[in-house]
């Protein structure tokens, strides 16, 4: 047990140094667990990255492991911000994103706690969350205890699954596009993880998507040459060949010179790493961060073929540091005709606001470095664009936030997961522009 808790710390090392976290590990060394080696893995880097994300510079993460009759139980226990008490109940729900009400260090927990839970239920055993006593947040699972004697392998679940129960996705997913014709929607997914890939076709499908799935690289190559997929999405860490060269091995085909392609990775990218995959012409999206909203829109998006005409509507700039988010806002933009202009970053969204001068702003809240609270106040500040309407969109629920993002100066306030309608609503109304 303790190997594999020091195999998943060194996988970290560069997040852990760049932040200055330490992680103690109280762990006996002989202690063994019956579980599913790579699996068992999975679950720890999941919960150790997230810890490393929500924990502030220069702290330190507790791993503790220890016996409790025929378990063995671990705690990862962190020093962040902990969870939101309306988060709680949905914490280890699929799709869900858990943000700071300050700052979003990082963009939310979708899959990923989701993901930890089937794989530790599979194993017999549990998962739950709790506040750190001093202030951050404890995950404790459990899984079966072996004996030294017991080297034969751990039963199998992992290998019999049941379907993925349809009640774990319940978000409800509404159609951005009515643009691609059903032989346009052949989706390929390249991903060693079956739990993800089963999700993800489970989302897609419910969509009217085709659906094929990979465990290899060299398996998703055969399969794209076979079905000729509309669109692609590759996990980066697949076990015989980097993500990376299976897109380059997919540009160089004359079908997947231009193949839409999303990367879906659990991998901690650097913006050098995600600069080289944006030059693949690919769009980045990490596992535990992606809603099925979002990535249904990501792929509608991306498959969305030639309209008859661009929109003509009034411009709308949406700022969001969510690559999904921002292309779920636009493609609801731009099918009910009116354009949309992005920016990734609070300081982008300023400059681009004095230079377009957009009829409505979409502004994300929760932003690394400025937020969208500072942000809308210095729109409101700026005479060059304080009178441009505003509108908070952002996870967070709370009645305390949107009364601070409306003293900052927004104008409207909608909550994610959106209602398209609303948003709408609110567009136009404040955009004084009608369709009719």
């Amino acid at each position: 047990m303790r190997e594999a808790i020091e195999r998943s710390i060194a996988v970290l090392g560069s997040q852990l140094r760049t932040k200055g976290v330490g992680v103690a590990v109280d762990c006996p060394p002989t202690l063994l667990a019956w579980a599913d080696e790579r699996r068992l893995l999975q679950v720890l880097l999941n919960l150790l990255s997230n810890a490393v994300k929500w924990s502030p510079d220069h702290s330190a993460i507790d791993v503790t492991v220890r016996v409790d009759g025929k378990l063995v139980v671990v705690d990862v226990a962190d020093r962040g911000p902990g969870v939101p008490d309306e988060m709680w109940s949905r914490l280890f729900q699929p799709f869900q994103q858990a943000e700071s009400p300050l700052a979003k260090t990082h963009q939310g927990t979708g899959l990923g706690l989701a993901i930890c839970r089937r794989l530790v239920e599979l194993h017999g055993g549990t998962i739950a969350a709790a506040p750190r006593p001093g202030g951050g947040l404890v995950i404790r699972f459990s899984v079966g205890l072996s004996s030294a004697k017991e080297r034969t392998p751990p039963p199998r679940p992992l290998v019999e699954r049941k379907p993925i129960d349809p009640e774990l996705v319940t978000e409800r997913i509404e159609a951005m596009m009515s643009g691609v014709s059903a032989p346009g929607r052949r989706v390929l997914v390249i991903d060693d993880d079956p739990v993800v890939s089963r999700v993800l076709a489970h989302v897609l499908r419910d969509r009217g998507f085709v659906v094929r799935a990979a465990e290899t690289g060299q398996a998703g190559l055969e399969a794209a040459r076979e079905m000729e997929p509309s669109l692609a999405v590759v996990d980066l860490q697949l076990p015989d060949i980097p993500g990376a060269d299976v897109i380059r091995a997919l540009r160089a085909t004359p079908q997947g010179r231009k193949l839409p392609v999303i990367v879906l990775t659990a991998a901690d990218l650097s913006p050098a790493d995600i600069a080289a995959l944006r030059a693949l012409d690919a769009a980045v999206a990490l596992k535990g961060e992606v809603s099925a909203r979002e990535l249904v829109a990501g792929v509608e998006h991306a498959l969305r073929t030639e309209q008859a005409s661009a929109p003509s509507g009034p411009t709308v700039l949406v700022v969001d540091d969510n690559d999904m988010n921002r292309s779920l806002l636009r493609a609801l933009l731009e099918r009910n005709g009116l354009q949309a202009i992005e920016a990734s970053n609070a300081a982008e969204g300023l400059e681009l606001a004095r230079r377009a001068k957009p009829a409505v702003v979409l502004m994300d809240l929760a932003m690394p470095g400025m937020d969208g609270f500072a942000a809308i106040e210095a729109l409101k500040a700026d005479p060059a664009t304080a009178h441009l309407p505003i509108v908070a969109v952002t996870a967070l629920a709370l009645r305390r936030d949107e009364e601070r993002a409306r003293a900052a100066g927004a104008d409207a306030y909608a909550t994610k997961p959106i209602d398209g309608a609303e948003l709408m609503k609110t567009v136009r109304a404040l955009a004084r522009w009608q369709t009719d």
